[in-house]
């Protein structure tokens, strides 16, 4: 037996590479033709590929039937193949690649790594329109509490926290003093030290349960944040009787979680809980903001002064439509959107009524004084896809009039202008774009 022979023996792609080697010119030349499939590419990567491939060669070259035109046939078709094959990399950059992998000091911090990947779980279920927070292009997980994200609420902003510390007066956990400390919290608002938490996301990355460890964190976690889902995330097992208890006063719930990693079972659990904790704040949000509404607009000496004129914009679908008005004249701009509601008792004299985040919807801009200068009526898709139809109108002097859009695409459109000009009383006049299939009623 040659060395070749003996050398293919060794090894799971003996057959592989037997393969092409054990074949004449025209045969091996075939096999390969049909495209490098992962058989081939073993043979390819395997130490052996050298000696294979001479030996490959020796045995076309001593083929006694091999003329010169079949000869550089033969050549040009195995240059070919050989060139189109998928480059690989270079085995010292393999080698080096893993050395520097085992020797990431990350392997003596697993919990971080784990923690870090939980808070890519809670990154993907948070609502559109959130910007990340970055320090010089990179996330910080500072353990002094660092802001994460932030995205628009109804009337506010969330605000997506890690290591965020509350105080509390009389911590259970032994561990604690005076404050509390999870992993991830989900706050109402931008204000660290006021807003309310809507989530709160523990992580522990224990291969066996430590009960009172867990139970103890739920109880102090629960007890500084009352309004809170209190979620805990763990990699290995959590006993059931964990989270028992805490759930017979609480309006939000404290569950516990075991076996959170991918392709276990209790990942699918903790990311269907999770989603509830933001559905509910989303919704709890625009009851807020309405009630906040309802209450401006029934006290006397807060009630914004009577409108003279009024924009809107109507739709029929699930879809998040936005409401701007951009005005602008020769010294100041203001802008009136979800970003900023306005005022109606001072400059800019309009404001929005409410943010509609989910359709079917109505917003409108109601204006108390038209100043000098031009008005800019845009509609942004902020979320879903644009309903069939849109309708946008202007109201001014008590003459109403609107226009129906259909056909839309992409995410924002001007509407329309106003010119308010003249002096003392402006005279006002909207001046409508030509938006595809627009229809006026």
């Amino acid at each position: 037996m040659s060395f070749v022979d003996a050398a293919l023996k060794i090894g799971p792609t003996y057959e592989s590479r037997t393969a092409v080697i054990h074949r004449k010119g025209d045969e091996a030349v075939a096999i390969l033709r049909n495209g490098w499939n992962p058989i081939k590419l073993a043979l390819d990567e395997s130490d052996f590929f050298p000696t294979a491939i001479s030996d490959l060669f020796e045995r076309v070259a001593l083929e006694k039937d091999l003329d010169f035109m079949r000869a550089e046939r033969l050549a040009v078709e195995l240059r070919n193949k050989l060139d189109a094959a998928p480059a690989g990399p270079i085995a010292d950059g393999i080698v080096g690649q893993l050395l520097d992998l085992l020797d990431l000091p990350a392997w003596q911090r697993r919990h971080e790594l784990y923690s870090i990947w939980i808070s890519s779980l809670v990154a993907k279920e948070l609502p559109s329109g959130f910007g990340w927070l970055l320090e010089h292009g990179a996330l910080s997980y500072s353990f002094a509490g660092s802001e994460l994200a932030r995205g628009p609420l109804s009337k506010g902003e969330w605000a997506f926290w890690a290591e965020l510390r509350r105080s509390l007066a009389s911590p259970v956990s032994k561990k604690r003093k005076r404050s509390v400390q999870p992993d991830y919290t989900l706050l109402s608002g931008i204000d660290r030290r006021n807003s309310s938490a809507a989530l709160i996301v523990e992580c522990k990355q224990y291969r066996t349960p430590s009960v009172r460890n867990f139970k103890d964190a739920l109880i102090d976690y629960a007890a500084a944040h009352p309004d809170a889902y209190i979620l805990l995330a763990n990699y290995g097992p959590v006993p059931e009787s964990t989270a028992a208890g805490f759930n017979a006063d609480r309006g939000a719930p404290v569950k516990a979680f075991g076996g959170v990693r991918p392709f276990a079972e209790g990942l699918p659990l903790f990311l269907q809980e999770m989603r509830a904790a933001i559905d509910h704040m989303v919704k709890w949000s625009e009851i807020l903001a309405v009630e906040a509404l309802s209450r401006e607009r029934s006290t006397p000496e807060s009630r914004p002064a009577a409108s003279i004129g009024r924009i809107w914009l109507e739709w029929a679908t699930s879809a998040d439509l936005d409401l701007e008005v951009h005005y602008r004249d020769d010294s100041q701009v203001f802008d009136v959107s979800y970003r900023a509601l306005g005022n109606r008792d001072q400059v800019p004299w309009m404001s929005l009524d409410h943010d509609v985040r989910s359709g079917p919807g109505r917003e409108t801009v109601r204006v108390t004084r038209w100043m000098l200068g031009r008005y800019d009526v845009l509609i942004h898709l902020f979320d879903g896809e644009w309903p069939a139809e849109v309708i946008v109108g202007v109201e001014v002097a008590g003459n109403p009039r609107s226009f129906a859009y259909v056909g839309l695409s992409g995410s924002r459109h001007r509407a329309f202008t106003i010119d308010a000009t003249g002096s003392p009383d402006p005279v006002v006049t909207a001046n409508w774009h030509g938006l595809p299939g627009t229809v006026p009623s």
